[in-house]
């Protein structure tokens, strides 16, 4: 691979890694590569600067917690329907179970489902499985 370009100016050879031409000032533009290695580094520095400290991680974290404290558990049953909708080799469709899915997202439920398997996932992590063949809905947790 050549380390040598032609100016778009003046036509004379220049190295590939000069910002301008040395034999006609013509300023050259950056190579793909730089523009990426660049919107990396921006990306990065403003991550670094927007991000929460930890401090204001456990504070939300805290807020949602007391908050789940205080919310009272939806009247929605893991058996019937729902259990029906997401048994394997269900007659339900994709959208069926999306709509159902999306009726659950952000409710409290307390149900008492049978274990399958518990599994380390890392450190003070855990994802439970629960059972589907006792006439309920089978899920997945994960514990921190």
């Amino acid at each position: 691979m050549s380390k040598l370009k032609a100016c778009p100016a003046c036509g004379k050879e220049v190295a590939a890694s000069a910002k301008s031409c040395p034999h006609c000032g013509k300023k050259l533009k950056m190579g793909l590569w730089p523009r990426i290695g660049l919107a990396l580094l921006i990306f990065g520095v403003l991550t670094v600067i927007f991000s929460p400290s930890d401090e204001e991680k456990a504070a939300a974290l805290a807020s949602e917690l007391s908050s789940l404290r205080s919310a009272s558990a939806a009247s929605i049953s893991p058996r019937g329907e729902l259990a029906e909708a997401f048994v394997f080799g269900s007659d339900y469709t994709d959208i069926q179970r999306e709509n159902m899915e999306a009726e659950l997202i952000g409710k409290v439920v307390q149900w008492r489902l049978p274990v399958y398997e518990v599994s380390k996932q890392g450190d003070n992590r855990y994802r439970v499985q629960t059972g589907e063949g006792t006439g309920t809905v089978g899920t997945f947790l994960v514990i921190h």
